[in-house]
């Protein structure tokens, strides 16, 4: 039997095609928003264990002196800076995220500085890494000792009030900060631990007083009279087994004072602690 269409309709069959049709398509296009969304690339994120320091950093030129990343021109602001930092035993790596703006409302020129001279760099000039955008890179610049990082007209990364950039930079051949300079950045406390008349020990905890956010280094004297005196028969020797520090002078039975010196391994941040213990024995 032939087909009937009424007023130009086209036949059942044909319209359920042509409905069949269009859905069809619009699946296509639905599946290609789709696939162009997840292929669109991403910013890496950082995924070493770590721990994120939130610090506040002034966003005026004039005020920034001292600071570890500093706005390179007075158009510049820097703000938002996240650290993230890891102790490595050998080595710390640090890493740094921090927001870029001027003053503008159209994208212009803008520079931040890395004084290497601050914490937490620490006078480490090598072994820095951009991460992310890769802005323009100058060491050395605008003075010894100070990487200046940039973007502009020509490479199309200029700043705006509105159009901020992400600044992404990290270096994993760190050391703490000197412990003459952190002497005001940690207390101690000391308890006994194993006390008996062949083995006394004294634990000593260091911890820090939320002043310093990086890690450091520090040095914390160790009174082992009171072990000593509870020996019966004397002192035959006193040891700290497995603890990342140096003593001076070096543990004997003859000495009953020392400072304890952390290494790498043992360095605090923050209001962080550590803890170790010497022990005198009688044999």
């Amino acid at each position: 039997m032939n087909s009937v269409t009424t007023a130009g309709r086209p036949p059942g069959r044909e319209r359920r095609l042509r409905r069949l049709s269009g859905l069809v398509a619009l699946l296509l296009v639905v599946a290609g928003v789709v696939a162009t969304r997840a292929t669109a690339p991403t910013s890496a994120a950082w995924t070493d264990p770590a721990v994120v320091v939130a610090m506040a950093s002034s966003t005026s030129w004039t005020s920034t002196t001292g600071n570890p990343v500093v706005p390179g021109n007075s158009s510049t602001s820097v703000s938002n800076i996240a650290w993230t930092q890891n102790n490595y035993t050998s080595s710390i790596s640090v890493c740094f995220s921090a927001q870029v703006t001027t003053a503008s409302a159209t994208p212009v020129a803008w520079a931040i500085v890395i004084d290497t001279s601050q914490p937490p760099w620490n006078g480490v000039t090598t072994g820095y890494s951009q991460q992310g955008d890769g802005y323009s890179w100058a060491d050395n610049t605008p003075s010894a000792g100070k990487i200046q990082i940039s973007g502009g007209y020509t490479d199309n990364m200029g700043a705006s009030a509105t159009q901020p950039r992400t600044v992404s930079v990290c270096n994993s051949s760190l050391q703490p900060i000197a412990a003459s300079k952190a002497t005001a950045a940690f207390t101690t406390a000391s308890e006994h631990g194993t006390w008996t008349d062949s083995q006394a020990c004294i634990v000593t905890t260091v911890t820090g007083n939320g002043s310093q956010p990086f890690y450091f280094n520090w040095a914390a004297s160790v009174d082992m009279q009171p072990a000593i005196a509870r020996l019966v028969g004397g002192v035959s020797q006193i040891r700290a087994d497995g603890v990342p520090l140096a003593f001076s002078p070096a543990l004997s039975g003859a000495v009953s004072s020392y400072t304890a010196s952390s290494q790498t391994a043992s360095a605090i941040k923050g209001s962080s602690a550590y803890s170790f213990t010497v022990c005198a024995y009688h044999y």
